[in-house]
């Protein structure tokens, strides 16, 4: 320092030059700090702001989509149509963010441009977002109770009038994604009696949930794809205990002739369904677990569809054909049937997706858990073909998978090497107990 001192005044002359300009340089930098901490104070407010405004604007033009086809077909004030609206729309965002900060805001704006735009996608022409991510509806809203009061409990109250048909903004939800949204819109005014109220469906009477009627059903989805009607009869003794809920018995009583060809049952053959479905609930652990989880939301006040995702392997009994992945979505729903009111669900057995990437989107993020999980996972045939492991069961076994090897070993009577076998060296007891 004292070098780069002397040599300092040496080219600039006098001594004590170096303290002048060091201290100016230093005053001009505080200077100049305080300045740049200002400014980004400003900035960031600048910038809230203008998200503010931005998300104003998205709501306005949200509103402006939901007015429904009429006004989508209006033309503008200055003459555009609908489909150049967003000519409009850029035009106000510049005017709100002011000269010369347009161009430094243009990521939030594409990120509403994406938003807006996904929002017309799929097949049904939906305006939610692709992700899945929705809104819950004010039609589908949740019932909220005290678990610590069970003497009067009930997440549905009553009112002073029982709800007697669906709404349209009920109605029009269900049109986005449920088949039941054409049956919903036959059965928009029914008159339904006290007397007609089965005990069950009588706790329901004044709660968020889809009334039709079972002609209606039959009508409209005859032809459609894979639906069915289920019912319960008799309701729980206690109905603030889960396990009465759980233990419920519900009984088919109508199905279209797509869902018995879906199963493969004789088209008509109520008992067949319900020995079909006894024998899926009673073999099938992950079944019986989805359907609790469904059963303990309407326990807990929430009556919306509930969706899942499985592995449709045909409808031939005996022959396991190449899986496709479909969407199961139960619905609970009151119903009318020859003048008795019961609470049920509707199963459609390969729902629409909410966007057109759904499937695609639940299978990738499934794949990514699998393959960068820190646990060790195989995937591998009875005959111990590894068929797929992922990064970690690799490392600890040291042996490839069929998905990253081109060819599998084989032994001179044509059956495949069994590795899994090899792991266990000469320990068959082992071996044979990991199976049972």
């Amino acid at each position: 320092m004292k070098t780069m001192k002397k040599a300092f005044n040496t080219c600039f002359g006098g001594k004590g030059k170096w303290e002048e300009d060091y201290t100016w340089d230093k005053s001009n930098k505080t200077i100049a700090e305080a300045t740049e901490e200002k400014t980004r104070k400003e900035d960031k407010e600048e910038i809230k702001k203008l998200k503010e405004r931005i998300e104003e604007l998205e709501m306005q033009l949200r509103d402006k989509g939901n007015e429904g086809e009429q006004a989508q077909q209006a033309q503008h004030p200055t003459g555009a149509t609908g489909e150049e609206l967003d000519v409009f729309q850029t035009e106000a965002l510049q005017n709100a963010i002011g000269p010369g900060k347009y161009e430094s805001m243009m990521s939030i704006r594409t990120s509403l441009d994406e938003s807006m735009s996904s929002q017309m996608d799929g097949p049904v022409g939906d305006k939610y977002d692709q992700r899945g991510i929705f809104k819950r509806p004010a039609c589908q809203k949740r019932h909220i109770w005290n678990k610590n009061n069970r003497k009067d409990w009930w997440p549905f109250k009553k009112s002073e009038r029982a709800l007697t048909g669906n709404s349209e903004d009920m109605v029009d939800q269900f049109m986005k994604f449920s088949r039941l949204g054409k049956v919903m819109k036959d059965c928009k005014n029914l008159m339904w009696e006290k007397s007609m109220y089965t005990p069950l469906a009588e706790k329901f009477e004044s709660a968020s949930i889809p009334r039709i009627c079972l002609p209606a059903l039959e009508k409209v989805l005859a032809d459609d794809l894979s639906s069915a009607l289920q019912i319960v009869k008799e309701a729980p003794e206690d109905m603030s205990d889960l396990s009465g809920w759980i233990n419920m018995k519900y009984e088919f009583v109508w199905a279209n002739p797509a869902c018995y060809k879906w199963w493969g049952q004789t088209p008509g053959d109520v008992e067949g369904l319900k020995a079909f479905k006894d024998y899926l609930q009673s073999s099938n652990s992950s079944y019986r677990r989805w359907a609790k989880a469904v059963i303990t939301s309407y326990w807990e006040g929430d009556l919306q569809p509930k969706r899942h995702v499985y592995n449709y392997f045909g409808s031939e009994p005996g022959v396991k054909k190449q899986a496709i992945f479909s969407i199961s979505q139960t619905t609970p729903v009151l119903v009318e049937i020859e003048n008795k009111i019961y609470f049920g669900q509707i199963l459609e057995h390969n729902a629409a997706q909410k966007h057109e990437k759904e499937i695609y989107q639940i299978v990738s993020r499934s794949h990514s858990i699998f393959k960068y999980s820190r646990t060790s996972v195989t995937i591998f045939t009875p005959c111990g073909v590894i068929l797929q492991q992922n990064p970690v069961a690799n490392y600890l076994f040291g042996m490839d998978s069929a998905e990253t090897n081109l060819f599998s070993d084989f032994k001179k009577d044509g059956t495949p090497v069994d590795r899994i076998k090899a792991l266990f060296a000469d320990n068959e007891d082992l071996y044979d107990d990991m199976w049972e």
